[in-house]
């Protein structure tokens, strides 16, 4: 069995995805942490055997830009680790690296908006994901 975990920071995605997907198994694994420490926490699960179901550097919205990010992955355990998800993430991180860390306060609306599109960004890759 299937065992699937969003990586978030996204406060809408602990909230929307219960509402939206009330009879799915998927854990939300939520840390009030930077969108850098997301991709690092993926990182590490994907070391432990994780495998990368959902693109970390979905859309078009550079990563110094949105302080949300949310992963799915499957942490079901299997021997070794899975290359491809591997390969994404360390692209993902070098590709963060590149863009200088931007400690923005914006304001609520600007972070609901941000909130939005990386929900409906993860939404999307469900909807997909569950249809397949």
């Amino acid at each position: 069995m299937k065992s699937l975990v969003i990586v978030t920071n996204n406060p809408l995605v602990k909230e929307n995805f219960p509402k939206k997907y009330p009879n799915t198994d998927v854990e939300i694994d939520f840390r009030e942490i930077s969108f850098m420490d997301i991709l690092k926490g993926v990182r590490d699960m994907v070391h432990m055997g994780g495998k990368i179901l959902t693109h970390p550097l979905d859309g078009s919205i550079k990563p110094n830009e949105t302080p949300y990010e949310s992963v799915l992955l499957d942490k079901t355990p299997e021997e070794g680790f899975d290359m491809k998800s591997l390969d994404l993430i360390e692209y993902a991180l070098n590709t963060c690296e590149k863009f200088e860390e931007k400690d923005r306060i914006h304001a609520e609306e600007v972070q609901k908006d941000f909130q939005t599109l990386d929900w409906t960004l993860l939404d999307s890759g469900l909807e997909s994901l569950m249809l397949h």
